[in-house]
């Protein structure tokens, strides 16, 4: 719907994308809108539960301190009026009987920590201080006046669960313990829990709600939901004091929920999305609204503007530019209507004025010097002189055929010895005329350092320091050296990211299986490894260049590597009994026809180099 052309103008294109990136704009401040209007509702939401439910469960349990204080320090007064009667276990007993609903235990301690006196005869005679749990209390005889502990075991028991605190004796004779068991705890809490949020809500239809561990909620809001069980029970925190934020169907309605535990119970608190949301509807309708109507001024404006005084220019300029872009160099660009497209105009003839200019002195100064480089470029390979294609050591051909006029293949052959053979073939990384001079100083750095006695990995690592060295191009080479021993068939060499050679003549042809290296001159202080195989008498290594293996033919499918090898096989035992002179020769001449044909009318596009080498030392 949206694809430009060349049989679109310009001016309707302007439009339409004009018009695509205000609504994209739109698009992205109404998202931006209601993305951050929905993030603070729900913050403020879960905030204002949270706040809530915290007060709830605070609350709660303040009430039962408050309580558990007015017990302690009321019967601590107590017993202190009634001396007389402390000694009596009886008395106590009957204290707790008639406070049963709250109280389960009562406890006197003397000044010494012992208990002397209790509800529970088995605890007269324990030393507070015996126990963690009732070792705490020894601060109330330390100077502390009251102190009060959550639902625990007791050191007596830790099967016993209970709460207590205690009170000091104003005489400092000891002090009073009461305990509260965790029955009479729950009871109290659950008749306290009920009270404390019956009345309570969130907004106007926001509820609270309070749950026992068996997800059965024992007090809400108006009572209207007491006795429920919780079935997603996912929005129930795991950890004490740990509060829980969810989104969920609950209380009939689709809200905002937080719940914390505390002591075993659930504290959660609801507030209905619809309700947290309804502040900014009316908002977030008004900034649309403005958004649009703004929005939709400025592309108005906008595209008027852009249409008359810029798009009506372009199209005539346009319309010069294509003419001259399609040959007609006597074309003038004639458009006035303001001095950026006068100037531009003016440009335009001055530029195209100088291109005819420059295009009649480039084509022929290009072709002088494509000529000289062409003659200077296959000078400096060497020739396959009757000394290499036939003697009694080995036989050698080779040949290059660039793609352009200068090429960035190429391959050199040369003995450091009467005994040792020197062979390269690689491959820059480029073509045309850089290519060709950075394949002349790879070229010759090699044949320098080998020159010098170093070994096939050193004269490797050094040539990839030179050649990294001032590499402005960025340039590299993939290369294939080796040192063959014309004595005994051993060949040392290194595969710096080149393509492999293939072995042939007594079995089957195969690629040499070897290690690839980093390609030369892509970074500094890189360390070669030489590797080596030996040449049986009889046996020939193919190097050649990736525009063999990669040449395209119909349909996009490359010549590839099996081609390859069956073209070798065909080849050499067609030519098995040829003379040592033409064996070689026959063998590269075969596969560059071959790629030749595969490729049929489609133009060549790599450079195709080929080096054959025969060993025949005892054969």
């Amino acid at each position: 719907m949206f694809k430009d052309d060349k049989n679109t103008k310009v001016g309707t294109i302007i439009t339409r994308w004009l018009f695509i990136v205000i609504f994209l704009a739109l698009l992205v401040s109404l998202v931006s809108i209601i993305f951050v209007q929905t993030v603070y509702q729900r913050m403020y939401a879960m905030d204002l539960i949270a706040e809530g439910v915290d007060d709830v469960s605070i609350d709660i349990d303040e009430t039962f301190s408050n309580v558990l204080r007015d017990y302690t320090l009321g019967f601590a007064d107590m017993i202190e009026d009634n001396r007389n009667y402390i000694t009596d276990e009886s008395w106590l007993v009957d204290l707790v009987d008639m406070n049963s609903d709250f109280l389960s235990e009562i406890n006197i301690v003397d000044r010494q920590g012992f208990i002397v006196n209790s509800s529970i005869p088995e605890y007269i005679g324990w030393d507070m201080s015996s126990g963690e749990q009732s070792g705490e209390f020894m601060c109330l005889l330390d100077g502390a006046d009251y102190y009060e502990q959550e639902l625990r075991g007791n050191s007596y028991d830790e099967n016993i669960e209970m709460v207590y605190a205690g009170a000091a004796f104003s005489d400092g004779s000891g002090f009073l313990e009461i305990g509260i068991s965790k029955k009479n705890y729950e009871d109290y809490l659950t008749a306290c829990m009920s009270d404390a949020v019956r009345n309570r809500r969130i907004g106007i239809n926001g509820l609270y709600a309070i749950a026992d561990k068996d997800y059965r909620i024992i007090g809400s809001t108006d009572d209207k939901f007491n006795g429920y069980i919780i079935e997603r029970t996912e929005i129930l925190p795991d950890k004490d004091q740990e509060p829980k934020y969810s989104r969920v169907r609950m209380f009939d309605k689709d809200c905002y929920v937080v719940s914390i535990m505390r002591n075993n119970y659930y504290y959660i608190g609801g507030f209905p999305v619809s309700e947290a949301g309804r502040f900014g509807r009316l908002d977030k309708i008004l900034i649309i609204s403005m958004n649009i109507l703004m929005l939709l001024c400025i592309f108005i404006i906008l595209s008027r503007l852009l249409n008359r005084h810029v798009v009506k220019g372009i199209e005539e300029i346009n319309a010069s530019l294509s003419k001259i872009t399609h040959g007609d160099l006597e074309e003038k660009a004639d458009v006035k209507n303001s001095i950026e497209f006068a100037e531009l105009s003016d440009g335009i003839n001055s530029t195209v004025d100088r291109l005819k200019q420059m295009i009649a002195e480039a084509d022929a100064r290009i072709d002088e010097e494509l000529a000289m480089a062409n003659s200077i470029q296959q000078a400096s390979l060497p020739d396959c002189t009757d000394e290499y294609r036939d003697n009694d050591a080995f036989s050698l051909y080779a040949s290059m055929e660039t793609a352009k006029t200068v090429g960035g293949d190429f391959f050199d052959f040369y003995k450091l010895s009467d005994h040792l053979l020197v062979v390269t073939m690689a491959d820059v990384s480029d073509k045309g005329i850089p290519a060709a001079m950075f394949m002349m100083r790879a070229k010759a750095v090699l044949k320098r350092l080998a020159e010098e006695g170093r070994s096939v990995e050193d004269m490797a690592s050094a040539a990839n320091s030179e050649l990294w060295e001032n590499n402005e191009g960025s340039m590299f080479v993939t290369v294939w050296i080796g040192f063959i021993d014309l004595d005994t068939g051993r060949v040392q060499y290194v595969h710096a990211g080149h393509t492999c050679p293939v072995l042939f003549g007594i079995d089957g042809p195969v690629f040499v299986k070897q290690k690839r290296q980093l390609m030369m001159g892509a970074m500094p202080e890189v360390n070669y490894q030489g590797q080596e195989f030996t040449l049986r008498p009889g046996e020939s290594l193919f190097l050649y260049t990736d525009g063999v293996t990669e040449a395209e033919g119909e349909g996009d499918e490359l010549y590839g590597n099996d081609r390859l090898l069956s073209v070798i096989a065909a080849k050499h035992e067609a030519y098995r009994n040829s003379s040592r002179k033409d064996y070689c020769k026959d063998i590269c001449c075969s596969v560059t026809a071959d790629v030749h044909a595969f490729s049929g009318e489609i133009p060549q596009s790599d450079d195709i180099t080929v080096l054959c080498v025969r060993y025949n030392k005892g054969k």
